[in-house]
């Protein structure tokens, strides 16, 4: 494969990788791969399998307000529905493509950042986490989100090298 193409290749895993873990990460609720979750127990979209709960009426009731009773139900393990592990899994693939493009562009400070970029953004996503300082206001939450996507768009898409 010439230079040229792995270059390219990298660049587009790098693109599809990086959304993926962006929506992946929402889906966790947050950073959660790295163990610094420790008050923030449930995702907001995905559950696993052990913390589902059915919820079902009691048909025998003879009260005009439902009863309910809680039915642990065991779901097998599906990874693609874990969005920890897919965040983990993918941030991965973009750090893997970003040294992959580095290394094919052969040009060090822009290597450099490229990798670095989506550290920067990692990091900002660490602490629009949940259980974090920036649990407490949605909106520095928020732009922490958008600043992190920024960070590692802005460059792969504007100041990346593209020819090799």
């Amino acid at each position: 494969m010439s230079r040229l193409k792995l270059h390219q290749l990298s660049r587009i895993t790098g693109h599809v990788a990086w959304w993926v873990f962006v929506v992946a990460t929402l889906f966790a609720g947050g950073i959660t791969w790295l163990g610094n979750d420790h008050e923030y127990q449930h995702p907001p979209f995905l559950l696993r399998s052990d913390e589902w709960m059915v919820y079902s009426t009691v048909p025998e009731s003879s009260q005009a307000t439902a009863e309910y009773v809680d039915v642990a139900v065991a779901l097998p393990y599906e990874w693609w529905r874990d969005g920890e592990s897919l965040s983990a899994a993918m941030f991965m693939v973009v750090m893997i493509a970003a040294v992959v493009e580095a290394a094919s562009a052969r040009r060090l400070w822009r290597g450099l950042i490229t990798v670095g970029a989506p550290c920067v953004a990692l990091g900002l996503l660490v602490i629009a986490t949940p259980g974090t300082d920036a649990e407490s206001d949605m909106t520095t939450a928020l732009v922490l989100v958008l600043v992190a996507v920024a960070v590692r768009e802005v460059w792969a898409r504007c100041f990346a090298p593209r020819k090799v």
